[in-house]
């Protein structure tokens, strides 16, 4: 059956979906022998509930060739998302995660940070990490009844032993129940900007910024 023409000119079943590009997330493997080496030393480690999975009681894990590893990463990822040479994103806290059978990770993001890390320290094929992206068209109508024929846009990352995952902070994510008897561990990580931040192209004037890393709370203990 051949498309009709109404009197606008416009063509019935004739319509384009345009895919605007939203953004990028950075994906890194490391050698297993240090992923091995890490999920040992976890293992020793004493565990606290956080929420609905459970944690350490500290944020300031910290393995020299681990934490190495994930900064030559973040250099990388800081290059194709366009911040200039003279601004640094150090790591500020990490700390590991430990996800048992049916527990789950809270919905949540990671404030007062740009960019996060998850690295993943055994494979999974049942409990992925859920990031969830607000749909533009009923983010300010949320009281509007849609009657549920528009929702939330969903991408799941399924767990890679020794596959890190660099993403926005303020994009929410989760785990549903795990499923799998396997434990399932994970590190994650928050940085912020430091640096300089901001010049003004008349007055010359620069901002500077200088954060509390990782390292230097580690150097401090």
């Amino acid at each position: 059956m051949e498309s009709t023409t109404d009197i606008f000119g416009i063509k019935e079943n004739n319509m384009n979906i345009i895919t605007v590009p939203n953004l990028f997330f950075y994906q890194f493997e490391c050698n297993d022998n240090l992923t091995d080496k890490i999920l040992n030393n976890l293992k020793n480690l004493s565990w606290i509930h956080n929420n609905s999975n459970l944690g350490t009681y500290s944020d300031n894990f910290f393995d020299e060739e681990l934490i190495s590893w994930f900064e030559q990463c973040i250099d990388q990822a800081k290059t194709k998302i366009g911040l200039g040479e003279d601004i640094k994103l150090p790591i500020t806290i990490c700390w590991p995660n430990k996800t048992t059978k049916l527990q789950a990770h809270h919905y949540h993001k990671h404030p007062n940070s740009f960019l996060s890390g998850i690295f993943y320290l055994t494979s999974h094929s049942d409990s992925p990490t859920v990031f969830t992206f607000p749909n533009a068209w009923i983010t300010e109508f949320s009281g509007v009844n849609f009657e549920n024929t528009i929702k939330n846009n969903y991408f799941k990352i399924y767990p890679k032993k020794s596959t890190l995952i660099l993403f926005p902070s303020n994009v929410h994510h989760s785990v549903y129940g795990h499923k799998e008897r396997e434990t399932r561990y994970t590190i994650s990580f928050n940085t912020f900007f430091s640096g300089s931040i901001y010049k003004d192209p008349f007055t010359k004037q620069r901002l500077q910024l200088s954060v509390k890393t990782l390292r230097d709370l580690v150097n401090e203990t």
